[in-house]
């Protein structure tokens, strides 16, 4: 049977700067096996969620890996904690967690806390205030700032449709809020948890010199059972490597396999190695193979454009490397589950590149790996969602989907 590497690069769209000759990062960076790539497939652009649609990644990945219902709202936190190593019950709540710097006056000073590491005083330090009111709850750490709180084994909280405990930096908190009559005690008890690890938080900031004053929360979800998208619709079998939590878990939900643990992946650079090896050590054991970069995302994040240029071209390093230690045909599909915009440090509804090469359609008249170029010249032009995409992989591995 065929196979597919599927690279999808965390935040890797961009947009034309002044400063770069009105060109994106990745028409600047020097890509050389990656022009390869491009000039030997099928090129195109995706709006991975929709036109005029600024994804998630959660909700992205969703997509661009087969799941048929992605527009379907599903709590981020159900991916956090599929990342985490906490057994969960189907009583559970769950909340994707960041620590962040938040003043006095609720205002978000740095979203990621400085993108703190040393995480595990802070993890002690949240769990010795449960239970609070009677409500048992459990933090836990997964990586760098990104955490997840359980509420376990409740049954007191009808509802888990409440807002986010959530905003963007220099921007004021608001409360949680419930949405529904049935949310309400859920929404008091986030309130509550709020105000007392703020509390202890800003004084453990002060003690260790840390920006870690305050936990926000986003996306509830209880505990629901797994997923496999298109991998179980045609009998795919998958594996994946990440060093995101959330994405990690998602691709966890989509029926993949992890093959290495995401602490195993640094994010401040793209070794080859650490995506590479694992997918080599289980080539003979799946179909399909997904690595997703979280790099250009954190690039994008802190508005880094020599980083993300930098990162582009150790993406084409890491291609080099993979096609230097394998002699079986893989088909290499790249793609973005969205761009982040280094002008505004935030996710854009903009289209975002893919690439499949070799392809079963051979190739355009691409020449560079360059947004413009496939504009131009792609055959696949502008893809409707990424569950087209998911297609495009199912029918290079020999899965389409046929319409009579």
């Amino acid at each position: 049977m065929n196979k597919v590497l599927m690279i999808i690069g965390d935040g890797m769209g961009d947009c034309a700067y002044k400063e770069l000759n009105n060109r994106t990062p990745m028409q600047v960076a020097n890509t050389p096996e990656l022009d390869k790539l491009s000039k030997n497939g099928i090129c195109g652009m995706v709006y991975p969620v929709g036109e005029g649609l600024i994804p998630s990644s959660t909700v992205a990945h969703r997509a661009l890996l087969g799941d048929w219902n992605f527009q379907k709202h599903i709590g981020r936190g159900l991916f956090a904690a599929l990342s985490s190593n906490i057994s969960l019950s189907n009583t559970d709540i769950v909340f994707r967690c960041d620590l962040s710097t938040v003043n006095d006056k609720r205002i978000v000073i740095d979203e990621r806390a400085g993108r703190i590491k040393d995480t595990h005083e802070i993890q002690n330090l949240i769990n010795s205030l449960s239970p609070i009111e009677g409500v048992d709850f459990e933090y836990q750490a997964i990586k760098e700032y990104r955490g997840v709180l359980i509420i376990h084994n409740n049954n007191q909280f009808k509802g888990t449709n409440v807002t986010d405990l959530f905003a963007l930096e220099h921007s004021y908190l608001e409360e949680c809020m419930p949405l529904d009559q049935k949310s309400i005690g859920l929404a008091s008890f986030i309130n509550k948890l709020y105000r007392k690890t703020h509390k202890v938080l800003q004084q453990q900031s002060q003690l260790y010199s840390n920006k870690a004053t305050a936990i926000t929360l986003r996306g509830s979800a209880r505990v629901m059972q797994l997923t496999n998208g298109f991998l179980s619709d045609k009998n795919i079998s998958g594996g994946f490597v990440t060093g995101i939590p959330d994405v990690y878990g998602v691709l966890k939900y989509c029926g993949l396999t992890p093959l290495t643990d995401l602490n195993n992946i640094c994010l401040s650079t793209i070794t080859p190695e650490e995506y590479i090896d694992p997918i080599l050590d289980n080539l003979k054991e799946h179909d399909l193979f997904v690595i997703n970069i979280g790099s250009f995302d954190a690039a994008g994040h802190d508005g880094n454009l020599s980083k993300k240029i930098e990162y582009f071209e150790q993406l084409d390093k890491m291609i080099k490397y993979f096609k230097e230690k394998t002699t079986e045909q893989v088909t290499i599909v790249i793609t973005a589950d969205h761009c982040t915009l280094c002008r505004t440090k935030q996710h854009s509804f903009l289209p975002v590149p893919v690439i499949v090469s070799p392809s079963n359609e051979g190739s355009d008249n691409v020449k560079t790996f360059s947004e413009a170029d496939f504009v131009k010249s792609g055959i696949l032009g502008t893809l409707a969602n990424g569950n087209v995409v998911a297609k495009i992989v199912a029918a290079n591995l020999g899965k389409g989907f046929y319409v009579s």
